[in-house]
């Protein structure tokens, strides 16, 4: 009798496990699902690498502020006639340091030994008060450097491929009423986006989160 009621009890607890509700961070069935969290915003974050040539990085950024919340994803390439800002869902800057990749969707700083006629600032999503943003990645293996300051890309020789660990940011701006003014609407190769005119660095936040749980083969160019 006792033993009939120990399998009993264990079957009702096996069907309370299998039937709770999905939470973001619940590895089992995020599929690694990681989060960082500042300001009232959240970053989450999942990927996975198909058939070891694709990474697919899926991030979704989460506004709970009470403003206007503007992020610099919609990198270009260049300006087309229009004018269209050439953007590409998957371009990002790729970024190497002693830790590993850094993967950003952001305004990067112009290197101390580059000159630029203005700083490279990329198209904006905006995502209003309460609402969220998602998007969906998808880069050929191995990835190599490239910032609009910087691309190993060509065809130079590159060395081999080496695994590295990888962390994902974004750069968003909180706005207020007077900063909203400032958004000017363009036209993208996604459809309609905002475009802020150059200004320091420093007014940008950042949200990071790794590192992933996964490394990443990079090439980098060959040193003569």
């Amino acid at each position: 009798m006792l033993s009939l009621l120990a399998v009993l009890v264990a079957a009702g607890l096996l069907l309370c496990c299998s039937g709770r509700p999905e939470r973001v961070g619940d590895k089992r069935n995020m599929n690694g699902a990681q989060m960082a969290q500042q300001d009232n915003c959240k970053l989450v974050v999942q990927c996975e690498i198909k058939e070891a040539k694709t990474l697919v990085l899926r991030y979704t950024f989460q506004n709970g502020t009470p403003s206007n919340i503007y992020v610099f994803n919609r990198l270009y390439g260049h300006i087309e006639d229009g004018p269209v800002f050439s953007t590409d869902v998957n371009l990002l800057n790729v970024e190497v340091s002693e830790r590993g990749i850094l993967l950003s969707k952001k305004i990067v700083p112009v290197p101390p030994d580059t000159e630029v006629e203005k700083p490279s600032i990329p198209c904006a999503s905006l995502i209003r008060p309460g609402k969220e943003f998602t998007e969906t990645l998808t880069l050929s293996l191995p990835v190599r450097p490239w910032t609009p300051y910087h691309e190993s890309g060509g065809e130079g020789a590159l060395q081999e491929p080496v695994l590295l660990k990888v962390w994902f940011e974004v750069g968003y701006f909180v706005s207020n009423p007077k900063s909203d003014t400032l958004a000017q609407p363009v036209q993208t190769k996604q459809g309609q986006a905002f475009y802020f005119d150059p200004f320091p660095v420093h007014g940008q936040k950042t949200l990071e989160v790794g590192p992933l749980p996964l490394s990443v083969p990079i090439s980098r160019p060959s040193v003569d």
